[in-house]
């Protein structure tokens, strides 16, 4: 029976929402090769997740589902006397930050722009910084992410994911994007 030295730790990796971990291994005969391990996720994120705000008679309502570090949602903007937009967001997880697109109807157009939000204690707080054009026409992306201000008054509170969380009057367009 070959005899295992373990040497060394050298790499995690996250793949499929679970740890790999890669060992060095020597036999007897000093042969090197790698050992690989997967590991639970023990960081795990909440697959489904809500948020709303609602502030004077303007509301914003925001649907994710997430998939590892990766999310795709529904994003809504409903304001009082002025225009609304509705739209799609989707994007990944960096750190405490939602980072993504938010690709959206408003007035009859179709736009893009980036937007992230800060994860904090069962609340969203709302990137603002500087923008600039993006690759496409209609499409805005942050100038530089270290600008980026997450402002407190206009933190999405974590809710319940029911199946009437969206308002009814935008499910012609999610009929639509499906």
């Amino acid at each position: 029976m070959k005899k295992l030295i373990l040497i060394t730790s050298i790499l995690a990796l996250f793949i499929n929402c679970e740890q790999k971990s890669t060992t060095v291994v020597v036999d007897k005969n000093d042969t090197v090769f790698l050992k690989e391990e997967t590991v639970p996720n023990k960081n795990k994120i909440q697959r489904y997740q809500c948020y709303l705000v609602g502030q004077n008679k303007d509301s914003v309502f925001l649907q994710l589902e997430f998939e590892c570090k990766s999310f795709a949602g529904k994003l809504v903007h409903h304001n009082y006397q002025k225009d609304s937009s509705f739209g799609t967001y989707s994007g990944e997880l960096r750190g405490d930050t939602l980072v993504g697109t938010y690709n959206f109807m408003s007035e009859g157009m179709v736009s893009k722009i980036e937007k992230a939000f800060l994860q904090k204690d069962n609340q969203l707080l709302e990137g603002i910084g500087p923008f600039k054009d993006g690759a496409s026409q209609y499409e805005l992306v942050f100038v530089d992410y270290d600008s980026i201000q997450f402002d407190q008054m206009r933190s999405l509170q974590k809710v319940d994911c029911s199946n009437h969380f969206l308002p009814k009057e935008y499910d012609d367009f999610w009929n639509q994007l499906q």
